[in-house]
């Protein structure tokens, strides 16, 4: 979530329900299906939902492709390797899915964060 969004309890509790329905719908139940239970308003539902999507977006793009860089320039061979052919695929739009494994300090962390910046 967004470090700077701030969100009423109201808000929070109204959120956690409409997670709450959306993992019972999937199971064929509601929280309608317990009368004791509150549900989560619609109006606030979806205020949220735009309100949260709005704010994870507000990302700074410029300091971003800053980071990526400067981390695509510290790759070890291993590493921009694992970085090309995932962009390729990406680029490609083959839809192929990756595993990236190694030992601890191999750094996959690292590639995913480039990957993601």
């Amino acid at each position: 979530m967004h470090p700077d969004l701030t969100l009423t309890e109201a808000e929070i509790k109204n959120y956690a329900l409409s997670e709450i329905e959306m993992m019972l719908r999937r199971f064929g139940r509601s929280l309608k299906d317990y009368p004791s239970m509150p549900f989560p308003t619609i109006s606030d539902s979806a205020m949220y939902q735009n309100r949260l999507i709005f704010d994870e977006l507000q990302y700074d793009r410029a300091a971003l492709r800053e980071e990526h860089d400067k981390c695509v320039h510290s790759m070890n061979d291993q590493q921009r390797d694992v970085y090309k052919t995932i962009m390729q695929s990406v680029e490609e739009n083959s839809g192929e899915v990756f595993f990236v494994y190694g030992y601890g300090g191999a750094g996959k962390t690292f590639v995913w964060k480039t990957l993601s910046a």
